[in-house]
Parts: C-alpha cells; sequence; structure tokens
C-alpha cells in the first residue's frame, strides 16, 4: 500500500513510481521491494508505504514500510500490529526491516493508510467477516478521517 505525501499531482507521480517499482520486481522479498521504492522516489515529493508478502501454502507472511501506513494481524486469541519504521520512501529511511509471521489457520489481516484513525488497528478483534470489502468499508465509515484521503485493504482466511 502506498500514499504519497500530501495531496494532488505530485503526491500521485510519487506513488505511480512506487508502484511501477513493484510491478517492475513481483518476486521481491519486502526488504527489497521497500529500498528499491525508497532510491526511485528520490527526487519526488516521497511517499509512506508498507509491502506485505503473504505464504499462503507456507503459511508465513512477511512486512516491512516506511512511514505511516500500519496494519494489524489478528486472529483467534492473539493479536500483532504492523508498524512500519520511521521514514519517507524517497527521503528518509534507516536499514529497511522485515517483521515475519506464521499465519495462523484462521486471520484477518488489515492495512491502511494514515486517513484512518490509529485506534482502528488497535481494535480490530479476530471474528467472522461478511466480506473483507464490507469489513474495510465499516473501518473507512468509523475510523476515517474527514480531512484526508483514506484506504484500506483486508485480506482475511477462515473456515466456511
Amino acid at each position: 500500500m502506498i500514499d504519497g505525501l500530501g495531496h494532488g499531482p505530485d503526491a500521485a507521480a510519487a506513488a505511480a513510481r512506487a508502484v511501477d517499482t513493484l510491478a517492475a520486481m513481483p518476486d521481491a522479498d519486502v526488504q527489497s521491494s521497500v529500498r528499491a521504492c525508497h532510491e526511485a522516489l528520490t527526487r519526488t515529493r516521497g511517499a509512506a508505504l508498507s509491502v506485505i508478502r503473504i505464504d499462503v501454502d507456507g503459511g508465513r507472511m512477511t512486512f516491512a514500510g516506511l512511514g505511516n501506513v500500519e496494519g494489524a494481524l489478528v486472529w483467534p486469541g492473539g493479536k500483532h500490529l504492523l508498524i512500519p519504521q520511521r521514514g519517507i520512501a524517497g527521503s528518509v529511511a534507516p536499514r529497511i526491516q522485515e517483521i515475519a509471521e506464521d499465519l495462523p489457520e484462521s486471520f484477518i489481516m488489515m492495512l491502511c493508510t494514515d486517513g484512518i484513525r490509529p485506534g482502528a488497528r488497535r481494535e480490530l478483534g479476530f471474528g467472522p467477516i461478511v466480506s473483507a470489502e464490507a469489513l474495510a468499508n465499516e473501518l473507512l465509515t468509523a475510523w476515517g478521517i474527514t480531512e484526508d484521503d483514506a484506504a484500506v485493504v483486508i485480506v482475511s482466511r477462515q473456515p466456511v
């Protein structure tokens, strides 16, 4: 998920460059992906971004990010907040660190931009959902900041 800094054409251009960078390296690990975006966004406005790679067959996910695109992985009886490193892709980036987690049999994963109040990821709990789209819309309605753009991505695996 990519959130170009600020608003307007310059923010959109930075986000588009990050999208192009990621599209050119579909098999890269999350650290390399974030580092490549950081390098590609030099001389742009920059962006906050986070990358998640989910290996369903292997039961594992990896996460890395810069800025304030944050998330949560919740499962019955547990939660792990997905917190990126401080920085701005294209401007300020420490050594990129990866978070790796085993995926439980059932889980809900949420990733959101700063247009969603931080409490959303702390309050997100595990439970049956109608659809990922319905949960994303609920989070946007309940936690969205009206003065900012917002995006939410939901990934869920729950037995039928």
